[in-house]
């Protein structure tokens, strides 16, 4: 499409530039998916007859596993190329897409049992209205899914190429122009209730510097879309810097314990149904 990625739709942050490569960064390895989609299943009490919302669905790495567990699964999303890429992948799954901004569903009211977010409102600057609309799709006892990856491990064995990167490069609001905090920190405030304590899965993943270093240069990060050719020469050369006086062999595989987090929230019992 011959719009900017960055350049937000209404707003919005949108992920068309990553749909090529989105599977191979985000995806979970090989066998994972299936104990992701279980967990969901488990936390939000997902039955075969459940109605599920999935907002931000992208390529379908979350829907796709979910799909079987579920009675039918509707996807939102801004970007067509990731939904495409959905598309192709999808054989029997009852997943239903529909292009829509996330701030005005194209959706009717009271009619999900269950909504998933993940890693969806650090990207839309009026993200409480997003999660109003949530709610408002939302059946008066439906729950709402928050998912997102815990990457502390993955920082940890890579917080020396982390430092120099953020040495170099301006603050990167870009990145993060919604919800920067765990939606659990303004769950209370905005009449949200804790349905379930935080869940994990832990897994493993394999990564090198390198690896760590390409990602950076071919701006497979949202949190480079927005800089310069200039900033972005200065944020390589300190992480090159960085790895050549870290890593004996920027190469060699490096096992990073890692984990998907989820926790579940009831809608405000006063929600307005229209």
């Amino acid at each position: 499409m011959a719009e900017s990625s960055f350049a937000p739709r209404m707003g919005s942050i949108t992920f068309e530039r990553a749909a090529d490569y989105y599977d191979a960064t985000r995806g979970f390895p090989a066998g994972h998916d299936a104990n992701v989609a279980a967990l969901f299943v488990e936390v939000g009490g997902l039955t075969a007859n459940s109605r599920v919302l999935e907002v931000g669905i992208g390529t379908g790495r979350i829907a796709l596993p979910l799909a079987p567990h579920v009675g039918s699964i509707v996807g939102v999303d801004l970007a067509r190329p990731m939904m495409a890429r959905l598309l192709a992948k999808r054989t029997t799954e009852r997943i239903i897409l529909a292009e829509g901004d996330a701030r005005l569903l194209p959706l009717p009211s009271s009619v999900f049992d269950a909504a998933v977010v993940v890693h969806v409102f650090h990207l839309i600057p009026d993200w409480e209205q997003a999660l109003a609309e949530i709610g408002r799709a939302l059946r008066p006892d439906g729950v709402l899914l928050i998912g997102k990856n815990n990457n502390q491990g993955r920082e940890t064995a890579f917080s020396t190429l982390e430092a120099a990167w953020k040495a170099v490069i301006p603050p990167e609001q870009a990145e993060h122009i919604g919800l920067r905090d765990d939606f659990a920190l303004h769950a209370e405030r905005l009449g949200w209730r804790v349905a379930s304590p935080l869940r994990s899965y832990a897994y493993t993943a394999t990564d090198s510097p390198e690896a760590y270093y390409q990602r950076m240069a071919q701006r497979m990060w949202s949190r480079t879309w927005a800089l310069s050719d200039e900033e972005m020469a200065r944020g390589l050369a300190a992480l090159r810097k960085a790895i050549d006086e870290s890593f004996v062999d920027p190469n060699a595989p490096i096992d990073i314990p890692v984990s998907f987090d989820l926790q579940a929230f009831r809608p405000p019992t006063s929600s307005i149904k229209h």
